[in-house]
């Protein structure tokens, strides 16, 4: 497939981006929720857990995979390739990493919070070891999701390393969709 021209390329972008952000965002608000202070009431811990699983259900999923559907596009119509770049291959491990944990784990354990406080609606629930345990699982992966967002975003600026020591030298390989060479040029 031809890559895109410019203007497809710069509209891309800023979808991408538009969607780096919410997925960003969304994660420091939910790390943010996790940090309040003891709420005063059953009523209260119910908003803050549901508020929670609001963002992760309503910004966070779909930022993480409207990010995972652009870099898809990324790699199939510009000059990026899936794996031709070091870089771009960090990218595409730590995106489908952090997909992967926050739909096995993180989710769970949101919606785990949301649903206990909501059953309970007293503070009871903050004597519950499995709350309690949930809940500070919950506080430090999210820490370890949002600063492997940001390690994502730095990648993207800095784009460090080079390319990929099979994408130098060999041309035609399916990673590379036998676009470009070892050139970079784009093939007839």
């Amino acid at each position: 497939m031809k890559p895109w021209g410019m203007i497809g390329r710069k509209r891309l972008k800023t979808v991408h981006v538009c969607f780096s952000c919410a997925w960003l965002g969304g994660a420091l608000g939910l790390l943010l929720l996790q940090l309040v202070p003891s709420p005063a009431s059953g009523d209260e811990l119910y908003a803050f857990n549901a508020c929670k699983k609001i963002l992760d259900d309503w910004v966070i999923i779909p930022a993480a995979f409207g990010c995972l559907g652009t870099g898809v596009l990324y790699g199939a119509f510009t000059k990026w390739g899936f794996f031709q770049f070091k870089w771009v291959t960090a990218k595409w491990i730590g995106t489908v990493g952090s997909i992967l944990f926050g739909a096995s784990f993180l989710g769970r354990w949101v919606n785990g919070l949301e649903e206990t406080s909501r059953l309970e609606r007293s503070l009871a629930v903050l004597t519950s070891a499995d709350y309690l345990t949930t809940n500070s699982l919950v506080s430090w992966f999210t820490g370890v999701q949002v600063t492997t967002l940001v390690v994502l975003v730095v990648l993207s600026v800095f784009r460090p390393w080079g390319r990929t020591d099979s994408a130098a030298g060999v041309s035609g390989r399916w990673w590379t969709f036998g676009r470009q060479g070892a050139t970079g040029q784009d093939k007839p």
